[in-house]
């Protein structure tokens, strides 16, 4: 692949940044208001929410379709950024737009938490920012991140997402020394099983592998 931060404009990759920060404050607005209304929150999400009907159970469907509109927000700009951390130098600007900040406030959100499709992208995206040397060592030496990401894979059941982690946890491992350990939190202390260490290649955001020395490839 290649090219350079020239080809897409820093200020669109700073306003999709933006975008996943604005959500995730609006998210856990309604988030609180749910919980300090009672049932009558349903009706946040509006009449798909069903609460005048048996559709809305509370503890059903319904809660999974909050996810759902949680996670539908985020998507789109976590889809393209992932698309675009193939790059190289997309990696070392969305490290100086701070990004690994988001990605790690973002994990570590329980109010509302991630759903499993976005806890996968995010994850997506750590992965290839792991991966790609010139971010590596910056991004792997974060111990709430690695708590996070070691967290997805003891307690989520998504494929997906674990997959993800898994990626995220063998391109850790990889590194020279310690990943972590700048607050005595190492990878060594995360009991998770040893992944395959050629598979933590940066990927497009369907899991399409970008390959050693090919053409990166991104699904659409």
């Amino acid at each position: 692949a290649g090219g350079g931060v020239s080809a897409v404009d820093p200020d669109f990759v700073a306003d999709l940044l933006r975008q996943l920060v604005t959500h995730g404050r609006a998210e856990a607005g309604v988030g609180a208001i749910a919980a300090s209304d009672g049932p009558a929150a349903g009706r946040a999400d509006g009449p798909a929410s069903g609460v005048d009907g048996p559709a809305s159970g509370q503890d059903g469907p319904a809660s999974g379709m909050e996810k759902e509109t949680e996670d539908d927000k985020r998507i789109p700009a976590l889809k393209t950024l992932w698309d675009l951390s193939v790059n190289g130098s997309l990696c070392a600007l969305l490290l100086g737009l701070d990004c690994v900040s988001i990605l790690e406030a973002m994990l570590a959100s329980k109010e509302p938490p991630l759903g499993n499709r976005t806890t996968e992208l995010v994850l997506g995206l750590a992965g290839n920012l792991a991966s790609e040397p010139a971010t590596a060592q910056a991004v792997c030496h974060r111990p709430a991140l690695l708590r996070s990401v070691a967290e997805v894979v003891m307690t989520r059941s998504d494929p997906s997402a674990i997959s993800e982690a898994m990626r995220f946890l063998a391109a850790a491992v990889a590194l020279p020394g310690k990943p972590g350990n700048t607050s005595g939190v190492g990878v060594e202390e995360v009991s998770t099983p040893t992944p395959d260490l050629d598979g933590h290649q940066r990927r497009g955001k369907l899991g399409a592998s970008s390959g050693v020395g090919g053409e990166e490839t991104c699904a659409q």
